[in-house]
């Protein structure tokens, strides 16, 4: 690449901006990738290349500082220059936001372009609108799946992980459950080096609680090893937490409690992923794998929530409701701060969890809830600002005044639970 781009060769020069973006052949180097991606764009031709890639500089901060703005210009620069990479860029943005029938048309003018140009990217997209899966479209689920097919043909691992969800799956309307085809699939894309395929492939070897097995492979923890960690080496939060698992029951590998700690915290901390955070903070309560700290437990269980996970609002919901109760057991290892002062953020993290997911524990606290305040004797009680439910719900409408308003809404009828 080197040799060429001293040559003008502008692929070349393209060649090097992906090397040192990504670290290939040698060390990432962003300042090198930026500096190849201005050389490129002195070159009229191929138009377009040279926007393109200044245009993934912006969008990723490679060199530069991140700009969705002057990415998007670039992006729009280069597809207007004709490049199909840039087309596919723009198409690709307005299908993430919610397009008018204008956009959607717009998108799959470009998208089709590039379809023509053997991307199997865009067949991907034509298919996913074809699905449903990115509304803006009429369903058609036979051309979906042929084009998923197309991509699949062309090697596109993303491809090949739809088809093994749509092959397992068996849903109404789509292709018969066929795990043959879902096995063959998954291995391919796992194969192609597509990190979700290869903690799924990981979690099918392993075939143990957390993980539910879909497919018919033979137990083998050192191959479950050997797929979640090519997973965890792309940054794929779910395989470092499987690796956790792994490390945790000693399948496979040696019990490493170390590495238990080591792969949540990558996964939990530095990939900032929900889940995870809610694998860590059980950690940090039960105290059995990781030294006990409650105070860190809740601090990413309210992250977890505050992101939209119904498993951590649920969670979140559970500490607020157990930990801070007059007389638990847990309070000798943390600051008791009072359960009037507590319990309204039990009520709004379990409002979330139910509103997301339905989730049945947190229903019951709120039944249980709605019941107590629906006693004659607590209704005319509750005025009084001494009375403890009076306190509680005045602290939710400060703190959370959504919450406080869903809950009035949802107990409207004095003799109803939640529906």
């Amino acid at each position: 690449f080197h040799e060429n781009a001293g040559l003008g060769d502008i692929w070349a020069m393209a060649g090097l901006h992906l090397c040192y973006s990504r670290g290939l052949g040698g060390d990432k180097s962003p300042t090198e990738a930026y500096y190849w991606a201005k050389q490129a764009d002195q070159f009229k031709v191929p138009a377009g290349v040279g926007r393109f890639l200044l245009a993934r500089c912006y969008e990723h901060g490679i060199g530069v500082s991140k700009n969705e703005i002057t990415a998007s210009k670039l992006f729009a620069e280069s597809s207007d220059q004709g490049f199909v990479l840039g087309e596919l860029a723009v198409a690709t943005a307005i299908l993430q936001t919610k397009p008018n029938e204008d956009a959607i048309r717009r998108a799959k003018k470009l998208l089709e372009n590039a379809r023509r140009s053997e991307l199997a990217q865009a067949s991907l997209l034509l298919a996913k609108l074809q699905l449903g899966v990115i509304k803006g479209e009429k369903r058609d689920v036979a051309e979906g799946i042929k084009l998923l097919h197309e991509a699949a043909d062309k090697n596109l691992p993303a491809a090949h992980q739809a088809l093994y969800e749509t092959y397992y799956k068996g849903r109404p309307g789509f292709p018969g459950k066929d795990l043959a085809k879902a096995k063959k699939h998954l291995v391919r894309a796992a194969e192609l080096g597509y990190p979700v395929s290869q903690q799924a492939l990981a979690r099918e070897y392993y075939r143990k609680p957390p993980y539910e097995a879909r497919l018919d492979f033979q137990q083998d923890f050192k191959r479950a090893f050997h797929w979640a960690s090519l997973s965890a080496s792309q940054s794929h939060p779910a395989g470092h937490v499987l690796l956790s698992v792994l490390y945790e029951k000693g399948d496979g590998v040696k019990l490493d409690y170390g590495k238990v700690k080591y792969h949540l915290d990558e996964a939990a901390i530095k990939l900032n992923d929900a889940k995870a955070k809610n694998r860590l903070a059980t950690h940090y309560l039960e105290g059995k794998v990781i030294r006990p700290d409650p105070g860190k437990a809740l601090e990413l269980l309210k992250e977890s929530a505050d992101a939209g996970d119904a498993n951590g609002c649920f969670l979140a919901g559970k500490m607020f409701e157990e930990w801070f109760r007059p007389g638990s057991k847990e309070l000798k290892r943390y600051a008791y701060v009072g359960f009037h002062q507590q319990s309204h953020h039990a009520i709004h993290y379990y409002l979330q969890a139910y509103k997301k997911a339905k989730h049945p524990e947190a229903k019951a606290y709120l039944d249980r809830f709605a019941k107590f305040l629906n006693d004659e004797a607590v209704i005319r009680s509750v005025a009084s600002d001494s009375f403890y439910p009076s306190t509680i719900l005045n602290l939710l409408k400060r703190a959370h005044p959504e919450s406080a308003k869903e809950l009035q809404e949802l107990f409207a009828n004095p003799s109803s639970t939640i529906k």
